[in-house]
């Protein structure tokens, strides 16, 4: 078993690691669960206490302000206190809804996260970003606040069905390529599937992951330095790949196509080099995915443009793209929408 600990504006977070790591939550009172319906089960069957529980839907439609609004009210009618808790089990979706539910309710409560997803592990339940999608753009609505605790019991990705861990690895590949050339030669020397059935290794590469970022959070909580930028490779085009394809691209793939994209643009441009570009194809084909552009995009190219120049990211004129400039070290560079725009009308 792994614990971790990051020191954070609203106190400490602490991350446990490993098999059995659910058990370490003991019993719960005082406490709202919040999880979808598909892991009832798991609740059930796998957490102690007299706590209280709430179903919500899981995937893209229930990153709304209305799922928020039916946490805080289920809060309300159960009277929970500041010194209450919420718990989220699930996705990122779940995590996102609740930690902002969480973040908003009598102006935050102690807030516990046990992902269930390979995407929510090595991603979405670390760092502290809660978010809800409002009037078509991704995660425009939220709060920075932080789980006190995250729980990662890594035999479940055995249970997971085999969409949620390719959903995933966008995610993993994105650390790799553009931070840590390790965890790249780590990739390449080993194939997914192996990893992934030792777990050992499985364990080695969550936790790469989980300290990459929050190495970063830690550096820059609330995305105003400019060093929590480098986590949003593949993530400008990504964004506006599952937007136009009404969220039936998931996460992860999106984010191995903007990966592609954006280093494609990068090359065209004289921001990046072609031994980086290759780089970041070659591990996207270890993995097991298409490097062909084209099979990421949906929907017209007008579109796209117009989910990008919607990003959080974005001046008036200008958006900013984290680039490898080799494997493993990133480099920030800043591209008119004029540019983004045309690239990919020719695409």
């Amino acid at each position: 078993m792994l614990n971790l600990s990051y020191r954070l504006s609203r106190g400490t977070t602490e991350i446990i690691l490993g098999g059995g790591a659910l058990a370490s939550i003991g019993k719960l009172e005082d406490s709202l669960v919040v999880y979808p319906h598909s892991l009832r089960q798991m609740v059930e069957s796998g957490l102690n206490g007299n706590f209280e529980s709430l179903e919500i839907n899981d995937g893209e439609d229930s990153k709304s302000l209305d799922t928020v609004m039916k946490i805080l009210d289920r809060l309300m009618e159960g009277r929970f206190k500041r010194s209450s808790s919420l718990v989220s089990v699930g996705g990122g979706t779940v995590s996102d809804v609740a930690g902002l539910a969480a973040s908003l309710y009598l102006r935050g409560i102690p807030y516990t996260s046990v992902p269930t997803t390979l995407l929510s592990m090595v991603d979405a339940s670390l760092g502290g970003k809660t978010g809800v999608n409002f009037r078509g753009v991704k995660n425009v609505l939220g709060t920075f606040y932080c789980a006190s605790r995250i729980v990662v019991d890594t035999p479940l990705i055995g249970k997971m069905p085999h969409n949620l861990v390719e959903d995933g690895i966008g995610e993993i590949a994105k650390y790799a390529a553009i931070m840590d050339s390790d965890l790249y030669s780590f990739l390449m020397e080993n194939t997914l599937d192996g990893v992934l059935k030792d777990q050992t290794k499985t364990e080695y590469l969550i936790s790469k992951c989980i300290r990459d970022k929050m190495e970063l959070v830690s550096q820059d909580e609330f995305d105003q330095g400019g060093k929590r930028i480098v986590l949003n490779f593949g993530h400008t085009f990504g964004h506006a790949i599952e937007a136009a394809s009404n969220f039936s691209i998931g996460h992860g793939h999106a984010v191995l196509g903007g990966m592609l994209l954006e280093v494609d643009l990068a090359v065209k441009m004289g921001l990046a080099t072609e031994e980086v570009q290759e780089g970041v194809q070659e591990l996207i084909r270890h993995l097991g995915f298409s490097v062909r552009e084209k099979d990421y995009l949906a929907g017209d190219r007008a579109q796209l443009s117009e989910y990008i120049a919607s990003d959080k990211k974005s001046t008036r004129h200008t958006i900013k793209l984290p680039i490898p400039q080799s494997i493993g070290i990133p480099k920030v560079c800043e591209v008119e929408f004029s540019s983004i725009s045309g690239y990919l009308e020719r695409k």
